[in-house]
């Protein structure tokens, strides 16, 4: 997605994927967001 410019990759990192519901449960309860110091401002969006 990155590469044809759907997103951006820190916005990627942030995506939770899976093949099955049990995996996808189990990815969203032990989710940890980037690090990152951006914030967005108002003069951002």
């Amino acid at each position: 997605m990155v590469n044809k410019g759907f997103v951006k990759e820190m916005n990627q990192k942030m995506l939770i994927v899976s093949d099955t519901i049990e995996d996808l449960i189990y990815k969203m309860e032990h989710y940890s967001p980037p690090a990152t110091d951006r914030v967005i401002s108002e003069a951002t969006t």
